[in-house]
């Protein structure tokens, strides 16, 4: 990992060979991330909120120069999925290889299925569902923030240090 990454103390990020953690990054409280996860800020920095979890796989890369790639709080990041955005609000869930495109913007509350894409430069509003071969999108005001992950995440930060050597605060 390199040296200008940081990190809160109480961020759980697995080492593995498979892991590129380089540019300027900084990760929020309680974030956990998986080994075999990508994360690179080619063009310009990444920020990433509190409570995200990052699983296996993962690719957060921001090739934009000058731009910031911001990422906030309690947002989900399932295997293989791959992010290029420039906004990601809170409380998303980016289902396992779906991909978001350069420069799109993602609110808050939003669920991209399984392979799904969000075409670069694409707006989603809160609360809206991308899903399907089509990529068909609705919004749906009743759906509420994903609860179960605020679960896993407690039980990751308890079981990964026995599993995996994590990152430590320099």
């Amino acid at each position: 990992m390199a040296s200008n990454v940081q990190f809160a103390p109480d961020c759980f990020i697995a080492q593995s060979s498979a892991t590129a953690i380089r540019g300027q990054i900084t990760i929020g409280a309680g974030t956990v991330i998986h080994p075999a996860v990508t994360i690179i800020a080619e063009g310009g920095p990444i920020i990433i909120g509190d409570n995200n979890l990052i699983e296996e796989q993962t690719v957060i890369i921001n090739k934009s120069t000058g731009s910031v790639l911001v990422i906030g709080n309690g947002n989900v990041f399932e295997v293989g999925s791959r992010v290029e955005s420039s906004t990601i609000g809170d409380d998303n869930v980016i289902e396992a290889k779906a991909v978001v495109g350069p420069q799109a913007v993602i609110g808050n509350n939003c669920r991209i299925g399984a392979m799904c894409t969000v075409s670069p430069n694409e707006f989603l509003a809160d609360n809206t569902v991308v899903f399907g071969r089509e990529n068909t999108q609705r919004v749906d005001p009743t759906m509420t923030k994903p609860s179960a992950y605020t679960e896993q995440l407690a039980y990751l930060k308890k079981i990964m240090p026995s599993f995996h050597t994590m990152y430590q605060q320099a």
